[in-house]
């Protein structure tokens, strides 16, 4: 039995949070299931008898194995012989030893879904609920296509991000040395200035001095102070998380830029399990955990609960979530009435990529001015507090 901890929505649509003792990641998915909850995440424990040393795989090299096998499958390639195939031509990491667990359990009799959640740590939740719906329809190659292409575009947004994010970081980086460099070696020099002068030296001049003193003077209980808040915030990261995706959504530009990237993978996943033949409230328990904002997904939550209780889709989502984007809206209407919602989800989907990358190339657009800004502003404030300590003594030197 392995520990695995979750977070999960009750049927108040709270969150909530805690561990469960289980045989496999799917079983522990059921347990919470028969709680009464609704899971978001659930990530297993490793214990120390469980740790191994080794590289684990990186994100491109997992979903390039994914692509490996999706093309295998969607060849008509059997299961079996198609994880047999990618065995030998996989050396990346940790993923030779991940895929001969996957070849030992399946040939025990287990389901590929529950191989691939138990033996691929890391992956997106969409991917093992493609396969899963690929196992339930009978179309595995197509639904892992589809999750290999989810895949292959998070990661180049990803690193389009990364890439925009580059020269602000260096930025960042550089602009904290300099400030780190002011307050050790430069600033304290004019210490003497507070001591030794009766004038009155600004109030900016004496919060920046004494506190470039104390820094100098206590570097290594800083850099202490500074390791214990790194450690504590690792520790909270999901909570941090939690709180900086709040706040981002409380600002217009960014909160847009969220929004349209829940929309594009909520819109893609529906699509993809109503395309292959899973019933509404399947598909749309499939696509709820695609949405991160706690608002919308448990909204969607109730709408799921009444599309059950016999309403159509259009009509519950706009009634428990009467913010919901009117285009989606629009289009699953329209592609209800006429038997053709897939491909109206599929359209508002690619949509709301292209959105999503428009609106990231605005954010990250401006992320670089604004670092120079602040950075600037720092420093401005270190050397004006100087020179009107300096001014403040030359005033009060005999002419």
């Amino acid at each position: 039995m392995s520990i695995f901890s979750y977070r999960a929505l009750d049927e108040r649509g709270q969150e909530v949070k805690g561990q469960v003792s289980s045989g496999s990641k799917k079983l522990a998915f059921a347990t919470l299931r028969e709680r009464g909850l609704s899971p978001v995440s659930i990530q297993k424990e490793f214990t120390l008898k469980e740790f191994k040393l080794g590289l684990a795989a990186s994100d491109k090299q997992k979903a390039r194995v994914i692509r490996q096998l999706a093309v295998l499958l969607n060849a008509g390639l059997p299961l079996a012989d198609a994880i047999e195939s990618i065995s030998g031509n996989s050396t990346a990491g940790n993923i030779p030893e991940q895929i001969a667990k996957m070849r030992t359990d399946l040939r025990a009799g287990a389901r590929f879904s529950t191989v691939l959640s138990d033996h691929f740590e890391g992956l997106p939740p969409y991917v093992v609920r493609l396969a899963e719906l690929g196992e339930a329809t009978g179309n595995l190659g197509p639904t892992m296509m589809e999750a290999a292409d989810k895949y292959e575009y998070d990661l180049e947004l990803n690193s389009e991000i990364r890439a925009a994010l580059a020269y602000p970081s260096f930025l960042v980086v550089a602009g904290s040395m300099i400030v780190l460099l002011l307050c050790l070696f430069v600033v304290p020099q004019f210490a003497d200035l507070l001591e030794n002068s009766d004038g009155d030296i600004p109030g900016i001049s004496k919060v920046v001095i004494n506190s470039s003193v104390w820094l100098k003077a206590n570097l290594t209980l800083a850099m202490a102070i500074f390791a214990v808040l790194a450690v504590i915030g690792f520790s909270v990261r999901d909570q941090l998380q939690k709180a900086g995706r709040a706040v981002l959504e409380g600002i217009p530009v960014t909160r847009n830029m969220l929004i349209a990237g829940d929309m594009a993978r909520w819109c893609s996943t529906l699509q993809s399990a109503l395309k292959h033949g899973s019933g509404m409230l399947e598909a749309l328990s499939l696509a709820e955990p695609e949405i991160r904002s706690p608002k919308i997904r448990a909204g969607l939550e109730r709408t799921r609960k009444s599309v059950r209780g016999g309403e159509p889709l259009e009509v519950a989502i706009e009634k428990h979530l009467p913010d919901f984007d009117g285009t989606v809206l629009d289009m699953i209407k329209s592609g209800r009435r006429v038997g053709r919602l897939p491909e109206m989800l599929e359209y508002s989907a690619e949509a709301f990529r292209r959105d999503t990358k428009e609106r990231t190339q605005q954010v990250t657009a401006l992320i670089e001015p604004s670092a120079i800004l602040v950075i600037s502003l720092i420093v401005g404030t270190i050397v004006i507090s100087i020179v009107l300590a300096m001014t403040s003594l030359y005033e009060l030197a005999p002419s």
